[in-house]
């Protein structure tokens, strides 16, 4: 199934370095070392969570690296895996890996990594903030990725909208899908029909906004991560009619290589920038593969961190040994459910294939046992309209997703819910985008978000038990507007200091100065207020915790007003 493709006619703890992945310095735009996190969190304790580091050599001599990495503190007790050394030319670059498993974690950690150089004796450092939470499943029930079809925007294609888009709408539904623990966006395609950023090599009319731009910058202040996707030009079939043909295949991977790195050079800088998603569907991977691997090549180049995600069709050709070899780093399965998928077919009745998910998600379960390649779910929010036979879709009924989300989270390591836009609004938006219909399930989904994490959060008393570090922190609501209450427990009665952090690294707030706890488990209200009683902006805050001289934890906190 082509998901995506009648939007076209509307808008026309292993460790592995990766000894290749030599880069050349006009690539790599003279970056720092680079991690990221797959999932990024947060997570259930039934998984392993994979550690990515590029490591860089900016020198112009070749230096010998030292990369080391750690859960929460960097000494021998919490060694993720033993030090690797590994010798780098000058302007070079290589991908580290390390697998975290996060059984008996649940709590707030740090994944933390160091990196020693010589001779130059450069020792840097970087964490990775992640929650582990006790669960029955292998994925929270929850839809934390939203999928963005920037056409959405596009009035006239059929979906309901109140005006024409501006630029504050798209900060906003950023904001929106925040509040209700989307914190990965997927932006479907930056081309289609329209270039949804001002490119030079894509032939196609302006949007007039820069959607790439402003869901990257509201990520950012949100602390959200976004992966872009590349689009399919004018070759809507390529992965289904197009894979024997070498011009083709040829031509579409120099299209989408130019984009990719259109993109990275625009916005690369951009912290929330998190992997790159090929918009080509696909239904046989190891043909498919033609087209993907070279491309996972190019695009791993920029930063071999980055990870590249796919989203097979409802019934993949895929196998164990094919998924070994492909080059992409994670496989969202769509579970077809929107059309009632089934033998290649759209029923239009979601309950046929509802009744297939415990199969077609075990057996895609089973592909991914003894890989190193991550499977998620892309979770169809909507209904095909039974006027069309297709588009434009109608948000789903609530209690339908509800079940999607019980079934598929055995399965996979996250749920990705597609799509946000035009299929779940924001009540107070004045866009409407998708209308009353969408506002009613953003509305009941927020509703059991909120009830999820009310009825599961776990007692700070048990996650000392599970995870026993010397200080442990949480918070909730997180994001807040007005006030969070932040829960932590001691091991041993200690002097405790509580401190509160921007972006920038200055001081807003102290909470605690060596207030002495006695051991067990306490609370601390922050009012979203500075030292000096002034109501702090929206944004990412990071709580500074110091248990005497020898412990700290930390973790972010968002203000959304």
């Amino acid at each position: 199934m082509i998901k995506h493709q009648y939007r076209i006619l509307f808008i026309k703890i292993f460790l592995i370095i990766a000894m290749n992945t030599q880069i050349s310095s006009h690539i790599a735009f003279a970056q720092p070392h680079s991690l990221t996190v797959i999932p990024p969190g947060p997570v259930t304790d039934k998984i392993n969570v994979e550690i990515r580091l590029a490591v860089r050599n900016h020198s112009d001599t070749e230096e010998i690296f030292k990369i080391r990495f750690y859960w929460d503190r960097i000494d021998l007790e919490h060694f993720i895996h033993p030090e690797i050394t590994t010798i780098m030319k000058p302007n070079g670059c290589k991908l580290v890996r390390a697998w975290w498993e996060t059984a008996g974690h649940a709590g707030n950690h740090n994944l933390r990594y160091q990196v020693e150089s010589k001779p130059s004796g450069r020792v840097a450092e970087g964490n990775w903030p992640i929650e582990v939470i006790s669960s029955e499943t292998s994925a929270l029930p929850l839809l934390l990725a939203g999928w963005c079809d920037p056409g959405a925007f596009v009035r006239g294609i059929g979906y309901p909208m109140a005006r024409n888009v501006v630029k504050q709408d798209i900060l906003n539904e950023v904001d929106a899908m925040k509040r209700i623990g989307m914190n990965t966006i997927i932006i479907t395609y930056v081309e289609m029909g329209y270039t949804y950023y001002p490119s030079d090599v894509l032939d196609y009319p302006y949007f007039g906004i820069d959607v790439v731009e402003a869901m990257l910058s509201q990520a950012d202040v949100n602390g959200m991560h976004v992966f872009l996707g590349l689009g399919r030009g004018d070759d809507t079939y390529l992965l289904w009619d197009g894979l024997d043909d070498k011009i083709r295949i040829e031509t579409a991977i120099e299209l989408s290589s130019k984009v990719a790195r259109e993109l990275w050079e625009k916005y690369h800088h951009h912290p929330s920038f998190y992997g790159w998603y090929f918009t080509h569907e696909m239904n046989d991977l190891a043909k498919a593969s033609r087209y993907y691997d070279p491309l996972a090549d190019t695009c791993h180049a920029f930063s071999p961190d980055k990870p590249v995600l796919v989203a097979p069709a409802g019934t993949p050709i895929i196998n164990r040994r094919i998924l070994n070899k492909s080059h992409v780093d994670i496989f969202a399965y769509q579970d077809a459910v929107g059309p009632g998928y089934k033998n290649y077919r759209y029923t239009l009745d979601p309950e046929i294939r509802i009744a297939d998910l415990d199969s077609v998600y075990g057996r895609y379960s089973g592909w991914h046992q003894s890989t190193d390649k991550h499977l998620w779910s892309d979770l169809e929010i909507w209904r095909a309209n039974p006027a069309t036979g297709y588009t434009p879709f109608n948000p789903a009924p609530f209690e339908q997703v509800e079940r999607q989300m019980e079934i598929e989270s055995n399965y996979v390591e996250m749920l990705t819910g597609y799509e946000f836009l035009s299929m779940m609004e924001f009540p107070e938006s004045t866009l409407m985008l998708g209308g009353e219909e969408a506002v009613r399930l953003y509305n009941e989904y927020s509703h059991y978000y909120e009830t999820y994490w009310n009825e599961m959060e776990v007692p700070l008393a048990e996650l000392r038990t599970q995870s026993n570090p010397a200080l442990m922190v949480s918070s909730y609501p997180n994001p807040f507007n007005s006030a969070t209450t932040i829960r932590f427990v001691v091991k041993e009665p200690s002097f405790v200091c509580m401190k509160i952090y921007n972006i920038r690294g200055r001081q807003v707030r102290t909470l605690l100065h060596d207030r002495f706890y006695t051991a067990g488990a306490h609370q601390i209200k922050w009012d979203g207020r500075d030292d000096y009683n002034r109501r702090v902006a929206t944004g990412i805050y990071l709580l500074e915790c110091r248990l005497g001289t020898e412990y700290r934890n930390s973790i972010k906190l968002i203000v959304s007003r």
